[in-house]
């Protein structure tokens, strides 16, 4: 389905799990 030099999708999923507008932590701001 993708190419073998392709990164894993799953793998990308992993890293941006995290939304753009993620939601503020206390003491991470």
């Amino acid at each position: 389905m993708y190419p073998r030099s392709a990164p894993d999708p799953r793998h990308l999923v992993t890293m941006d799990s995290h939304p753009v507008p993620a939601p503020r932590l206390p003491g991470e701001e």
